[in-house]
């Protein structure tokens, strides 16, 4: 796969023409991002957004033709890279152990599952150097890995980060009952009672029955029957 399409750089034959050592470098513009290319044995590229060719300093390589070892010129990046590689190499390694065995036609979702994979492993270096300080023996990285899922799938487990402060304590719902002003609901005209097509609660204060009847005027639903008059004790009270 050629990454820096469209970045032209000195080829192999012309570096090595060059002599060991030599490189070229291009620079992006708009994002500094700088690409370089080093002759050692073959050419290295590299690409960087905080590091390129300088400061140069220098390498020992062992020459074959001249039997010894030689100084060469080495880019920034180069010293770099050679510097943290191991790390990304075992970073590399350990997630390459326990992959999460998905298949999709969705090409997003491995980027998904190999993020996640990268976290968790994240997550247990970090565990591991804390276990160290601590002086007590690390889990595995399979045992952790599986830990972690429990955790996550057990129903019990707390979604997100806990709070500092206690929840506030939750209100119960209050219904309140409208009721007509009393000017109007003692004023005596035109209270008359009629059915209607749903039951709803009655607004008597002492009363919780459902009733079709309401008040024509008002609107407000009474009990209206032989057990209940609530309607007259609405009107008149």
């Amino acid at each position: 796969m050629n990454r820096l399409k469209g970045c032209s750089l000195s080829s192999e034959a012309d570096l090595k023409k060059t002599g060991r050592g030599s490189s070229d470098s291009k620079v992006e513009v708009n994002s500094g991002i700088v690409a370089v290319r080093w002759y050692d044995n073959r050419t290295v590229d590299l690409v960087s957004s905080h590091v390129g060719v300088e400061p140069v300093s220098t390498v020992v390589r062992y020459d074959k033709k001249q039997k010894k070892n030689i100084t060469v010129p080495c880019p920034e990046i180069i010293k770099v890279y050679n510097k943290f590689m191991g790390g990304v190499d075992l970073h590399d390694s350990l997630t390459a152990l326990y992959r999460f065995p998905i298949k999709s036609k969705r090409w997003y979702m491995y980027i998904f599952f190999y993020t996640t994979n990268m976290m968790v492993v994240n997550a247990w270096l970090r565990y591991r150097s804390h276990a160290q300080v601590l002086k007590v023996r690390p889990m595995r990285l399979a045992e952790f890995q599986g830990r972690l899922a429990t955790q996550l799938v057990s129903p019990k487990a707390p979604v997100g980060r806990p709070r500092i402060l206690s929840p506030a304590p939750r209100l119960s719902r209050v219904h309140h009952r409208s009721a007509p002003p009393r000017e109007v609901r003692l004023d005596g005209h035109n209270h008359l009672p009629e059915w209607s097509q749903s039951r709803e609660r009655c607004k008597a204060e002492d009363c919780s029955a459902l009733s079709y009847v309401k008040c024509a005027k008002c609107n407000k639903h009474l009990c209206l029957n032989k057990s209940r008059n609530c309607f007259a004790r609405f009107y008149t009270a």
